[in-house]
């Protein structure tokens, strides 16, 4: 992903829209969507806005990938960690 280019990819994958669909949902122009998929604008609050109403996430709007997760097992083992410290 291009650096401050909203990541539509995502939103497409797990939406199943294509940029065309987005951009009839949205309200924006489909010349604004290939501005913004290349990163050559940077979009105005009330673009994020348009994009939040439909469903896109605030990682899918600033190109964030969430963070690492630490599964149900380990979150276990640190508590009873925690617990064995605080004794």
């Amino acid at each position: 992903m291009k650096r401050n280019s909203i990541d539509f990819e995502s939103f497409l994958r797990r939406t199943g829209n294509t940029l065309s669909d987005v951009a009839k949902k949205a309200g924006v122009s489909k010349s604004m969507m290939t501005l913004l998929n290349n990163g050559s604008t940077t979009p105005s609050y009330s673009t994020l806005m348009k994009f939040h109403r439909i469903g896109m996430t605030a990682a899918e709007m600033f190109g964030e990938k969430p963070a690492a997760t630490i599964s149900d097992a380990d979150c276990e083992k640190i508590a009873e960690f925690v617990k064995r410290m605080l004794k």
